[in-house]
Order: C-alpha cells, then structure tokens, then sequence
C-alpha cells in the first residue's frame, strides 16, 4: 500500500530572521520566488526574511507575505525533488500556501492574496488595540474567572477565545 504524503504549512508565530536564506541561495527559482513576492509588495520582503530586524519582520504586512515566501519556497523544492502531496493543510495563514500546493491558486496569486489579507490585518490592527490568548488546559470555569477579572481591569471584553484540551 502506497504511503500518503501530507503537507502542512504553518501560520504566524513560526517566523525567524534568516528563514527561507539556505534555499534562496541554493536554488534559482527559489530566487524568482522571493523576487515575485518583493515585486508584488513593492517592498524587500527578502531582506527581511534573511536579514530582519524581527520588529519589522514582525509587522503583519510584511510578515504575511515573508511567510508565504518561505512556504511557497519549501514548496517548490519538494516539487522540483518530485515529491507532491496526497493532502494539504495550513494552520491560519498557512492556509493559503496549502491552496497553491493544491493547485487551487497559482504563486502570484497566492502572493497578491496574503498581501491583501496582511495589509488589511495591520491597517484594523493600528487603528484598534487588542490582544488574542490561547488559554491551554483550563477548564470552561476557569477561563469565565479570566474573563471576568479581565473585565474589571477595565480591559475590553475579550471578543474571541480558543480552548486547547491537553488530550
């Protein structure tokens, strides 16, 4: 029986100053990748990847389109070793390079997407303060006695919460 091959792509808070740099100078077209997603940003969105500094890289806009980057990268390079996916999963932004292995979006595309969705996130994110948590291993309860201590500092009412069961 034939072996599967997933791939999954990860989101924001995976990034690090010099991802994506042993490939871009390994490979051509990893280059012309990295070259694609500078042109559609109108900015050095590789620079920042191999270089940072990381509060720059950090910045939505640019850290939506460097992550994919590095995803399509890592992408193309299993491709060019024959290697493709019997399924495609990203988590959050990772979504997207997911769509492109699939076949669903072509690289361009999948650039100018993130592109759009990073500078649409950074625009709401200065404009609006806020805060997301990941609340691990807490029961419904506990995360009200968070919720409600959080209100009575004044803070704004948390508007999403995710719970992680540790089983």
């Amino acid at each position: 029986m034939k072996k599967k091959i997933a791939f999954l792509f990860p989101g924001q808070g995976s990034q690090a100053v010099g991802m994506g740099l042993d490939l871009h100078q390994e490979y051509d077209f990893v280059r012309e990748i990295f070259d694609m997603v500078d042109d559609v940003t109108q900015s050095h969105i590789s620079r920042l990847c191999f270089e940072g500094p990381m509060e720059d890289l950090t910045l939505t806009v640019n850290l939506q389109p460097a992550l994919t980057a590095v995803n399509l990268a890592c992408l193309a390079a299993l491709e060019k070793e024959g290697i493709q996916p019997d399924l495609t999963a990203g988590h959050s932004l990772g979504e997207y390079a997911a769509l492109r292995a699939a076949g669903v979006t072509s690289p361009a595309d999948t650039c100018k997407l993130v592109f759009k969705r990073g500078s649409l996130m950074h625009g709401e994110a200065t404009k609006h303060s806020g805060a997301m948590h990941a609340l691990l291993g807490l029961d419904i309860d506990a995360v009200r006695d968070v919720v409600d201590e959080t209100k009575e500092k004044g803070k704004q009412k948390p508007t999403s919460i995710r719970l992680f069961n540790k089983n």
